[in-house]
């Protein structure tokens, strides 16, 4: 027979603004197993679904309570649209009853978040460990939804919660992106993606209760993690898609699973608040079953409290518990008074299921006992305490649901009389109120003074209502006359009066212009202070003062009260103020005077302003001008222009001279600048028949002139590109100054790239293979060849490499240039070369093959080109004519001799720069002093740095000579420059604190006095300048004096004065003093020009080839294998 007990519940659900009806139905059958369903409606009028009475089997302990008790089952059961508990008692079904119950594969029970040994399921992160769950139409949400788990993750990544959508389309899904990374992705219905969600929120090797939330009306998508929430962001309102089955730990198609341990996993089809997803996390820890004699423990998380639902002893199942059974339907009437004296309201407990404990409903039969729980948040504190009443009704522990009642005692009243407050999650609740109060006043209020009077209406005893009046006594006086009334024992309503005997009042304080008083008022009785405070654009001495009343007169110090502030003091033309500060107060003085700097005068020179009572009072004075310049000098072949029409010219105009044709100056112009009444200019300046500034092609580097530039002097040029690659594109490497004082040729073109895109040569090896090399020292140049092609990227892109072995002729087979096209390849065929070596040395055949086969194969026109030839011996052709071809056609060629057969001078014939030879004195040499990394460095565009070696007298600091001169020699600026440049040096540049720092103890430990350094101008306005033509600008390095930031008048040479702390000052350029010369390396090893060619060796004139462009290469600031000259590794 099947019966069925319902309950229905009624609530509001404040997310969707509507009144929410839900029925839970149990049924049960006659063995006495059960099923539960859970309906939710809109109507009063609930219909049982037949989803239930569809299922096979309806199996499980009965729990004979209603739901609803507590907010945690209102939240957490009825309401999820699907709840799989995933442990021992449920496995993978929908305990909602919707019927969508997971199929399991490939997983194993393990310990679970709430303590039990199989309350979860592992999955092992692999494609056949997953669950898979139908979706009937009931986990499509559609709109609004909540997905809770309890999560352990052991993995990387991998889906927990996946809509598998069709032909592997995206839908809804919750994932780990990473060991510590939550990924919610609500998609849309239509298949598009709206921004992810994220948080790195995971703790690995432990449980996390997550959640991921989506709410369709404000379109905001959020993580949750343990109840409390991560992050909250808005991706839109729309559909999702949630159509399709669910995959629980992998995704169709996917190769990234889930490794790790999942738990009670629900899906609810709107937003959960923060307090239902708190209540949410311990919905599958509510059952727990103890067989005869066993114990029965229970333990609930911290922070939370058990709360006992129900509770069998007895049995009502054959199934439960095997043993000795002659009923089924029995069960002890104390059972849930046993077990919730023991557990309700503890945090844990512990009960032994036997008759002992319980007494014995049914003699015989072996007995279980079966508990229903939840766990809540703590229990309340004990709850408010109100005057005049009495609690009942509650009792400590003091749980979530219990409420204690309060009522008014005999003698006290209240509105209303009676009132109560109910513990929810942690507080007390309960509509606002007073307590209670004793009925009416006993005795009248007291006076507070001998000067106040209290007039009652009527005697004591006092009803609620009744008024007495406070006023001052006779003799006293003071203000209004009070009132308060009696309200439930007590004497309500406004201040006192203030009364005073009539002796002890003052009259009115004192007044003081431009003050505010406070902190009195009237009367003004004995003892009262009153202070008076400056107002806002005032100013007094003090700016405070106070005056006290006693015995009817005010005292204090003496005070002449504030007077008002002057605004901003006037401007005069041409002139400084100093002296005074805002604000300005009276009787402050301001002081100007004629701007000296500006070149300024006035009559007089200076006058004052001095503020009086908010006014500036001072002699009549209409300020300063500036002096004015009568025509500029004249220069021998220069005509000048200035930026004001004629004579007389104001300060600050500024004249340009320039040079006549046929005359040239270097730089091409010059200025003198008005100033005080006097020209001044910036330096020396004279036009002369001789060529100008020779042409800065950018890319490229002057050498070899300098100026002044006379007729037939030529300058040299070379591309160049700090760090990167040049190549010479166009143009003359050579310009020479004509008789018309202009420059032969047209400019340099280069080319430049940066570094990253230098490395793209063709490079072609030339080995020897003859007879006097063995098979073991071949191999080591194998080994050579190697690991130098192993330093570059290989590619038609990047860099080409070809291998020739030649002994009296080249030996096939070769390895041409485009012969492969990757590392891996190039790199096999050079290791697979034979090692059995023959014959004679004749390496000037061997060059004219890679000139006039080998370069034309695969070569290409924009790559620079390289030859390395490794021989140990001496050629037995001629070097020379092949060598002379492949410089003239712009290749670079390394020459690299082994052993001590080498001769010196084939080496140097075929290297087109010095620091290309390189000498061992064994083939292991290519192994131990890091040839491979030297060579890529200058094939690579970075030349290895000379070493730097000072001249003699100069000593060095990172990289920089310096000379100091010795105390005696003292010389002035000019003169110690021009010291300098005739050792090739300059008036030391400083442009860092590190330099700075040297050169101080250098001179402290000579010691030297005040010490030029380059730094100099001619007038204040123009910037400074170092000797090497850079101006010191703002951000640059200095070490000024705090009162010495620029050249003063008259002053325009630089020093270091040990006296001023061995700062920088400024002083006349012809005093004598000690002085710094800094030498200036000359650039080294300039390229050869292409071109060049022996006429023994040239190729044939119906033959054209293209010039190789050249690898012009820079040394860097630093480098970590400098090898000696000519490379001598012996």
């Amino acid at each position: 027979m099947l019966y069925h007990e319902a309950t229905i519940f009624i609530t509001y659900d404040e997310t969707h603004n509507q009144t929410i009806v839900l029925l839970q139905t149990k049924l049960v059958t006659a063995d006495g197993d059960y099923c539960l369903l859970y309906v939710k409606t809109h109507q009063e009028t609930v219909s049982l679904s037949p989803a239930c009475l569809q299922r096979a089997s309806c199996r499980s302990a009965v729990v004979r309570r209603g739901l609803g008790d507590t907010e945690s089952d209102f939240v957490s059961t009825w309401a999820a649209v699907g709840l799989w508990p995933l442990n021992a008692r449920y496995g993978a079904s929908d305990i909602t009853g919707n019927g969508n119950y997971g199929t399991v594969s490939g997983t194993q029970l393990a310990p679970g978040p709430f303590g039990d040994a199989d309350g979860s399921f592992q999955f092992s992160g692999t494609a056949d460990s997953y669950i898979a769950i139908p979706n009937n139409g009931m986990l499509d949400v559609r709109y609004s939804y909540t997905i809770l788990a309890h999560i352990f993750p052991t993995g990387d990544i991998g889906p927990i919660f996946d809509y598998a959508g069709n032909n592997g389309q995206w839908a809804v899904n919750f994932w780990q992106l990473s060991p510590q990374t939550l990924q919610s992705r609500p998609v849309r219905r239509d298949g598009t993606f709206p921004p992810d969600v994220t948080a790195n929120v995971l703790q690995q090797n432990a449980w996390n209760y997550v959640g991921g939330r989506y709410d369709s009306t404000t379109g905001m998508a959020s993580i949750w993690k343990d109840g409390a929430l991560v992050v909250d962001r808005q991706i839109g309102v729309a559909e999702v898609a949630t159509q399709y089955p669910i995959r629980v730990a992998v995704r169709a198609g996917d190769n990234r699973y889930y490794a790790g341990r999942i738990a009670c996993l629900q899906l609810y089809n709107y937003a959960m608040t923060q307090a239902q997803i708190a209540a949410a996390r311990y919905v599958c820890n509510r059952g727990a079953r103890a067989c005869k004699s066993e114990i029965l423990s229970i333990q609930c998380p911290a922070g939370q409290r058990i709360n006992i639902v129900s509770a069998l002893f007895g049995r009502t199942s054959r199934q439960l518990c095997p043993g000795i059974i002659h009923t089924t339907n029995c069960s002890s009437p104390n059972g849930l008074a046993v077990v919730r004296s023991s557990c309700h309201g503890k945090s844990s407990c512990s009960v032994l299921a036997h008759s002992s404990v319980f007494g014995d409903p049914c003699f015989g039969t072996d007995k279980y006992l079966e508990v229903e729980f939840n766990c809540i948040l703590s229990a309340c504190p004990s709850p408010p305490t109100f005057d005049c009443t009495t609690v009942s009704g509650c009792s400590a522990p003091y749980i979530d649901g219990e409420t204690c009642t309060y009522n008014c005692n005999d003698t006290c009243g209240g509105s209303p009389s009676t009132m109560t407050r109910t513990c929810r999650r942690g507080l007390w609740y309960g509509e606002a109120w007073r307590g209670c109060f004793p009925r009416g006043c006993q005795t009248a209020p007291p006076s507070p003074s001998s000067c106040i009077e209290v007039i009652c209406s009527s005697g004591a005893p006092y009803n609620n209502g009744d008024r007495c009046e406070f006023r001052c006594a006779p003799n006293c006086t003071g203000s209004i006359i009070t009132s308060k009334t009696c309200n439930n024992g007590h004497w309500d309503g406004g201040l006192l009066p203030r009364c005073v005997p009539e002796t002890s009042v003052c009259r009115s304080p004192p007044s003081f212009d431009c003050t505010t008083i406070s902190d009195c008022i009237a009367p003004y009785i004995d003892g009262d202070t009153c202070t008076y405070r400056c107002d806002d654009g005032c100013t007094g001495s003090p700016s405070t003062m106070t005056r006290t009343c006693i015995r009817g007169r005010w005292y204090g110090l003496p005070w002449k009260g504030c007077r008002e502030n002057c605004e901003a003091p006037p401007t005069f033309p041409c002139s400084v103020r100093s002296g005074c500060d805002s604000p300005y107060t009276s009787g402050e003085t301001c002081t100007y005077q004629c701007d000296m700097y500006r070149g300024c005068t006035g009559s007089p020179l200076s006058t004052t302003r001095t503020c009086n009572d908010g006014d500036w009072v001072g002699p009549r004075w209409r300020g300063c001008h500036a002096r004015k310049c009568g025509s500029p000098p004249t220069k021998r072949w220069a005509s000048y222009t200035c930026d004001e029409p004629g004579s007389p010219y104001p300060s600050g105009t500024t004249c340009t001279y320039r040079c006549r044709p046929g005359c040239n100056a270097r730089p091409a112009t010059s200025t003198e600048i008005c100033y005080n009444g006097r020209w001044y200019t910036r330096r020396k300046w004279k036009c002369k028949k001789r060529c100008g500034e020779p042409p800065s092609p950018p890319c490229t580097k002057r050498f070899g002139c300098a100026p002044s530039y006379t007729y037939g002097e030529s300058c040299s040029y070379r591309c160049y590109n700090k760090g990167g690659y040049a190549m010479e594109v166009s143009g003359d490497a050579i310009r020479t100054c004509q008789k018309d004082g202009t420059w032969s040729g047209t400019d340099l073109v280069c080319e430049c790239k940066d570094r990253k895109d230098c490395c793209r040569p063709d490079i072609i090896f030339v080995l020897d293979y003859s007879g006097s090399i063995s098979d073991s020292e071949f191999q080591q140049m194998k080994d050579f060849v190697y690991e130098l092609v192993r330093r570059f990227d290989i590619g038609p892109l990047d860099a080409q490499v070809g291998v020739l072995r030649y002994n009296w002729n080249p030996i096939a087979p070769v390895i041409q240039l485009d012969t492969y096209d990757n590392k891996a390849d190039l790199l096999n065929a050079i290791d697979d070369l034979p090692t059995t070596t023959g014959g004679g040395t004749r390496t000037g055949v061997a060059l004219t093959y890679v000139a006039t086969t080998m370069l034309s194969t695969g070569n290409r026109p924009d790559a620079p080109d390289v030859v390395i030839v490794l021989t140990d011996g001496f050629s037995a052709d001629s070097v020379t004519g092949p060598a002379l071809l492949l410089h003239g056609m712009g290749v670079q060629t390394f020459a690299i001799g082994v052993g001590s057969c080498v001769n010196d001078a084939n080496l140097h014939e075929i290297a087109n720069c010095r620091d290309h030879v390189y000498k061992l004195a064994d083939f292991r040499g290519l192994e131990r002093h890091g040839i491979t990394y030297i060579i890529h460095r200058q094939i690579c565009c970075d030349k290895l740095q000379p070493k730097v070696t000072c001249p003699e007298n100069y000593v060095s600091f990172k990289g920089t000579c310096l000379r100091f001169s010795q105390p005696h020699d003292q010389q002035g600026f000019e003169q110690a420059q021009r010291t300098c440049r005739a050792e090739g040096s300059r008036l030391v540049v400083i442009k860092s604190a590190t330099l700075d720092a040297f050169i101080d103890n250098q001179i402290k430990s000579i010691p030297l006095d005040n010490t030029w350094i380059g730094l100099s101008t001619t007038f204040p306005a123009i910037p400074d300048e170092w000797t090497d033509g850079s101006t010191l600008v703002a951000g640059d390095y200095s070490d000024w004096e705090p009162y010495q930031t620029d050249m003063a008048p008259g002053e325009f040479c630089a020093d270091i004065r040990p006296g001023y702390g061995y700062t920088w000052n400024t002083d006349n350029c012809k005093v004598h003093k000690n002085y710094i010369c800094e030498h200036v390396a000359a650039p080294c090893c300039p390229r050869p020009r292409t071109g060049v060619s022996d006429p023994g060796y040239t190729l044939s004139d119906d033959r054209t080839y293209s010039l190789s462009p050249p690898l012009n290469c820079d040394a860097p600031a630093e480098e970590t294998l400098p090898p000696p000259d000519d490379h001598e590794y012996m």
